[in-house]
């Protein structure tokens, strides 16, 4: 959501850093329900995905115009990301390897008789995403992610939202704060870096 732009008629709807998976598609159901005129795009990964399946037979059920963007890569990348930073890359339970697993979606989406569409190529991004779009009713896309993608810039625990990781050089950072940085939140420094 860090580069997205709304534009005129639209409104965004997002729990940002509060990460509570499975947040988009049981909000989206709510956004439709308040007014069904207009299509819903709903954005949510595979983990998040996994803990609202149900809300499938909703948006089935009553024929919401939903359209479901899945980015699935195959795991917990936030969860990764976390496991990277402080316990050197230790995996349980967040991807096929390390015990995580997956049904393949589209056919869950298929037993829901909700139309599937695939993207996997970066070719085929344009014309898939249009085709989602234009579709009239609920429609789900699973949007093949590279499993091993950072996920950057990314918001570790203890620092301000500005101060994002990678950490910029701190020269950098306060020659572009508009107002004073919090020198310390949760006992963690702004002027450290990622781990200190």
């Amino acid at each position: 959501m860090q580069a997205f732009k709304v534009k005129k008629g639209q409104r965004l709807f997002s729990a940002w850093n509060h990460s509570p998976m499975g947040y988009s598609l049981a909000a989206a159901c709510g956004a439709s329900f308040a007014d069904k005129s207009k299509d819903v795009i709903c954005v949510i990964g595979d983990g998040g995905l996994q803990m609202c399946i149900e809300e499938l037979a909703t948006i089935a059920r009553h024929q919401l115009p939903i359209k479901v963007f899945l980015f699935n890569n195959h795991g917990h990348g936030i969860q990764k990301n976390t496991l990277n930073t402080w316990l050197d890359g230790r995996y349980e339970a967040v991807d096929y390897d390390s015990g995580l697993y997956f049904p393949d979606f589209n056919k869950v989406a298929a037993a829901y008789n909700i139309k599937a569409v695939n993207i996997d190529t970066h070719e085929k991004l344009n014309s898939k995403i249009r085709e989602v779009l234009v579709n009239p009713g609920p429609i789900f896309c699973n949007v093949e992610i590279n499993p091993e993608q950072k996920i950057e810039p990314f918001l570790t625990f203890g620092r301000p939202l500005e101060d994002l990781g990678p950490l910029l050089d701190r020269k950098i950072f306060y020659e572009n704060m508009f107002i004073d940085p919090i020198k310390e939140v949760s006992g963690v420094s702004v002027e450290g870096s990622i781990g200190d």
